[in-house]
């Protein structure tokens, strides 16, 4: 037999063997993935069966088919629990079979029983909008597995990060429109409407509520030269320098216009850093 006919024969034999190991011990072959994967590699929890399995699991559900004689929907839930059981022992071949039967069973229950069925409506959605994003399949999934508080610890924790992704977010909204106010104030002091007094404070707040945008402090710095509030012109300043020395973020035109401002910033510092050695004191020391 020549050298190729035999690599031919060998490739021929384990191609068979790999998909024997494929058909037969499908358990193993899950195995074989997961400890191929990368380590630290993230596992996408199924959102769908996770939501059929606490519908099916729910205490309105388990107390409507204790009210039910219906032989029908006992077997089907003899025959979730062996299915339950199997995906437990790591048998993963009919887990899409469970997963319909458990959605069956409700939507069944549902149609028999109108109370259930209002019940395990409002149920439903809380569980979907909670599976909605990766996190929260991963709580329902802990749920579901028996670790009910710890889940509902992950949900709460979740909860206070968004409130406070929220509250970020409104007060940068409501500092752009301060902002947008604070503008047209700047600009009814140059016609004499309004004081200077009065124009500081509407940009105080600004920077109160979003104290990254330069040009907020540049011109607060101005601001207080013009009332003589010339340490707080100084505080403005490293005010600006530090913002300019923020990472830009936003859209290309925001990151031009900082990287153009950012050597004004530097600039004026540096000009406000400038002290005379002797002498009076003008207004440069004063601020140093």
């Amino acid at each position: 037999m020549s050298v190729v006919a035999e690599v031919c024969r060998r490739k021929a034999h384990w191609s068979v063997v790999a998909i024997l190991l494929g058909l037969f011990f499908p358990a193993l072959r899950t195995q074989a993935l997961a400890s191929a994967a990368p380590d630290g590699a993230a596992v996408m929890v199924d959102a769908h069966a996770e939501i059929a399995a606490v519908l099916y699991a729910a205490s309105a559900t388990q107390a409507a088919l204790a009210k039910s004689a219906d032989d029908r929907l006992w077997k089907q839930k003899d025959r979730i629990k062996l299915l339950a059981a199997e995906l437990q022992a790591g048998v993963t071949r009919h887990r899409a079979e469970m997963i319909a039967a458990q959605e069956s069973f409700v939507a069944e229950l549902a149609q028999r029983d109108r109370e259930y069925a209002a019940q395990i409506a409002v149920f439903r959605t809380a569980v979907s909008d909670i599976a909605s994003t990766p996190d929260g399949a991963k709580a329902l999934e802990r749920f579901n597995a028996g670790d009910e508080v710890g889940a509902i610890a992950i949900l709460d924790k979740l909860r206070a990060t968004n409130e406070s992704m929220r509250q970020a977010r409104a007060k940068l909204e409501d500092a752009a429109d301060a902002r947008r106010i604070a503008r047209l104030a700047l600009e009814a002091k140059t016609r004499g409407k309004l004081t200077t007094a009065a124009v500081i404070l509407r940009f105080e707040e600004v920077v109160q509520l979003d104290p990254g945008v330069f040009s907020d402090w540049l011109e607060l710095d101005r601001l207080y030269q013009d009332a003589g509030r010339l340490l707080d012109a100084r505080n403005a300043v490293d005010s600006l320098a530090s913002a300019a020395d923020k990472p830009a973020t936003g859209s290309r035109r925001s990151k031009e216009c900082r990287a153009s401002v950012h050597p004004v910033a530097r600039a004026h510092q540096l000009w406000r850093g400038c002290t005379p050695s002797g002498g009076s004191r003008d207004r440069r020391e004063i601020l140093c």
